[in-house]
């Protein structure tokens, strides 16, 4: 860990975002992607946009949501209440995305269900499609021929058609796909949920936290390391104490290097938090800030400065001699041994043999003989009361793809399982079941970090 981070710990990050919220009403999402860039260059042509404030305006994310969203850690009743209050102010998408977050936390009581359907409703009269049902969503969508057409080997099968359609949802910063991947994160197939996880970093917004966090318990290396990418780029103030664990302790090498990465980005998002439009509205002042970055160590977050701004593809002239040997040496810097095996590849495609084995593994061939259904149910009941780890975990993604609820109090007994591995899974096939109290499908209590 770099000389910056070893003084802080999450009750020190806690407090200087609280300080950042008072100060500030609102700032735009510095975490978002091509963010840096993006609006670099609408500050240099500013005088030939004559809508400037109002497209500037629309990437605002007031302070206030940032404030719900630190109180909602530890306590999901206020996403419901932010639903409620958001939607009575005729902020319809806000009140979508604020009941996808409790739902995804706890199934909520009866009562949602009218207020989702007049969301719903009003939704679609200002043009927006709600999309709650990751299939639906998908289904929406694969008339794009940029998807369908997909040049990296096209959607031969159903894997790769769900993979690739998650990969849209990130395309054009919508938010409304958010509640649809929020009900498709629990996914049986760790490379789609890994997709999902990078999706919601891609599309960024306070309301995916919660769900990145838990994803951090992932089994795969590779879907944590994509969780955690997301984090950062959601700048997520409330996790800095368990990244800098992550950072210290996976035992992934790639998923500890993103993890120091992602620790950078909300740090020094946060430092600035509120100044970052008067920043990039000036050179000086963006040097300023790569140096201080580079003074204390935070090298993977000032190459992002100076790669999205003055040192640009169109503004590389404005290097100076610090900044040109630091992005040389940073370039060239020999990545560590990451990929002793298999597992710690950072490609989606090098998953895509495994993630088909496995989707395999999970098909039950369709057989109308009504003694066979039976078999196979009583054998996954079977694979759910072993005592062998493989088969229980492979009983728990059967339970979940199958759609096996009558066996969700066996499943909620293992979410209290001694083997981390075991309880995981036990409360990913609860979510995806749609069952279970918010004990029951999130790790551990809600921390409060005031």
């Amino acid at each position: 860990m770099n000389q910056f981070l070893k003084h802080f710990d999450q009750p020190s990050v806690y407090k200087m975002v609280e300080k950042k919220l008072s100060e500030h009403s609102e700032e735009f999402p510095l975490y978002s992607r091509g963010f840096l860039s993006n609006y670099y260059f609408l500050f240099r042509i500013r005088e030939d946009v004559p809508e400037f404030e109002q497209v500037f305006q629309n990437s605002f994310l007031p302070s206030n949501i940032w404030q719900h969203t630190l109180d909602a850690s530890s306590n999901p009743q206020k996403w419901l209440d932010l639903a409620e209050s958001s939607f009575s102010e005729n902020n319809i998408l806000m009140a979508s995305l604020a009941l996808a977050s409790f739902h995804w936390l706890d199934t909520g009581s009866p009562n949602t269900r009218k207020l989702k359907e007049e969301i719903d409703k009003q939704l679609l009269k200002t043009g927006i499609k709600p999309f709650h049902n990751f299939y639906n969503a998908a289904n929406e969508m694969k008339t794009n021929k940029s998807i369908m057409d997909d040049s990296r080997g096209g959607v031969y099968s159903v894997f790769h058609y769900r993979h690739w359609m998650a990969w849209s949802m990130a395309q054009g910063g919508s938010h409304n796909y958010v509640p649809a991947l929020l009900d498709y994160s629990s996914d049986e197939k760790f490379l789609l949920r890994t997709r999902i996880y990078r999706t919601l970093g891609q599309s960024p917004h306070p309301f995916s936290i919660l769900c990145l966090q838990e994803a951090t318990n992932d089994l795969h290396p590779f879907a944590r390391a994509q969780a955690i990418r997301s984090l950062g780029q959601n700048c997520d103030p409330t996790f800095v104490g368990e990244l800098i664990s992550i950072a210290n302790e996976d035992n992934s090498n790639e998923v500890k290097r993103v993890a120091k990465k992602a620790l950078q980005r909300i740090v020094g998002y946060w430092e600035f938090y509120g100044e970052w439009k008067k920043i990039l509205e000036s050179d000086e002042k963006i040097k300023e800030k790569i140096y201080y970055f580079l003074d204390i160590g935070f090298d993977n977050f000032a190459s992002k400065l100076i790669e999205s701004t003055v040192g640009s593809i169109h503004q590389v002239s404005k290097l100076d001699e610090r900044m040109t040997q630091f992005i040389k040496e940073y370039r060239n810097k020999q990545k560590p041994e990451l990929y002793e095996n298999f597992r710690e590849s950072s490609h989606y495609s090098d998953y895509f043999p495994d993630a088909n084995e496995f989707e395999k593994s999970l098909e039950w061939p369709e057989q109308e003989n009504t003694s066979y259904a039976y078999s196979r149910i009583q054998n996954t009941l079977r694979l759910l009361r072993s005592r062998d780890c493989d088969e229980l975990m492979l009983g728990l993604y059967l339970t979940s793809r199958h759609g096996l609820k009558e066996f969700k109090n066996e499943i909620i007994t293992h979410t209290q399982s001694e083997n981390e591995h075991v309880a995981w899974n036990a409360r990913r096939a609860l979510r995806r079941l749609g069952i279970g109290t918010l004990e029951q499908r999130k790790k551990g209590a809600f921390n409060k970090i005031h």
